[in-house]
């Protein structure tokens, strides 16, 4: 049923492109060396991406000490790395507060059909339809964030593929699921 709603809300993909037109060039390499600190703690305001209500919280922790943001937003975004897990690894040590929603929140915005969604909301959808990895990935919890992301994404992304929705409408399923209004 929740997929069903998701195909036919065209608000949601319109609301995704918004953001994207919006905030999406302020994580590219050019735009995190130019990064505004009210710009980015606008992007983390529900008012300013939409779609998250929560990650305003972290705006002034993240941009303490904006030099070792943008080092490690440009670590985290740089895909001439390929190896996904060693950015995140090296984003989040490098920044406290870069979370697994914020980080994943600014890949998704890079690249919304490579990067889904990870938050407790996401984490809590997983286990209710027995999808989360923990269950079928030996030692997922001592794995490092950025391991667990890419595992978490594969399954997000088979998911994705599976409905033929977004990445960004199926974390939209999430919080209707867990949050309906």
């Amino acid at each position: 049923m929740l997929v069903a709603s998701a195909k036919a809300d065209v608000d949601i993909e319109q609301t995704a492109q918004e953001v994207r037109a919006e905030f999406g060039s302020m994580f590219t390499p050019a735009g995190i060396e130019t990064l505004d600190p009210e710009r980015f703690k606008a992007f983390l305001a529900y008012d300013g991406n939409r779609h998250w209500t929560y990650m305003h919280r972290w705006g002034g922790k993240l941009t303490a000490d904006l030099s070792l943001l943008r080092k490690a937003l440009l670590a985290l975004v740089d895909e001439d790395e390929p190896i996904l897990s060693d950015r995140i690894d090296i984003a989040r040590g490098m920044v406290d507060g870069l979370g697994n929603a914020t980080f994943s929140i600014i890949l998704q915005l890079t690249h919304p059909t490579k990067y889904g969604l990870y938050d407790r909301v996401t984490g809590l959808g997983l286990e209710r339809i027995g999808k989360h990895p923990k269950d079928a990935v030996p030692r997922f919890r001592s794995l490092s964030e950025g391991k667990q992301y890419e595992h978490i994404n594969r399954v997000l992304k088979e998911l994705s593929t599976k409905y033929g929705i977004s990445l960004w409408a199926l974390d939209t399923i999430w919080g209707k699921a867990w949050n309906p209004r």
